[in-house]
């Protein structure tokens, strides 16, 4: 079975005078699991996404929120609305750090002023689909939005 899954990360810059900068190191790359029921940047074969968050206001505090993975492309006929998409990260910066289990929900940390020069990510998706997923390519989304 030929089954190609990437993970694209979208910045959406929200408040005005844009609130942060973000690179993608590494895009992310979802494996499957042995049951053909997810696709998982922490399965094997995947990779998980890693970002660089910068110029962040130094004078006050930064919210950082990312959103659980939608699936954006699939094969045809596959029945996409079934499936559940999760995200789990770390992050640091200077002299702190912060962590989140996996959630369906938008998951969101405050970095406070002066200390949030630069906010190192790594993330993780998953996607699970009860019936499985067909051969094919897939491609999922995760927002991250600074504020």
């Amino acid at each position: 079975m030929q089954l190609i899954a990437a993970c694209a990360i979208a910045a959406l810059l929200t408040t005005s005078a844009d609130a942060c900068s973000l690179a993608v190191g590494t895009p992310g790359l979802l494996g499957l699991s042995m049951d053909g029921t997810q696709l998982a940047s922490d399965n094997v074969g995947g990779v998980a996404s890693v970002l660089s968050l910068s110029d962040l206001n130094l004078l006050t505090s930064t919210t950082i929120t990312i959103s659980a993975p939608t699936l954006q492309s699939y094969p045809a006929g596959f029945a996409a609305g079934a499936v559940v998409g999760e995200s789990a990260f770390s992050a640091t910066w200077l002299l702190s750090s912060t962590s989140r289990p996996y959630s369906t929900s938008d998951q969101s940390f405050t970095v406070p002023g002066v200390l949030n020069l630069v906010v190192a990510v790594t993330l993780n998706n998953r996607l699970t689909s009860s019936g499985g997923f067909k051969q094919g390519s897939y491609t999922s989304q995760t927002v991250v939005t600074c504020s």
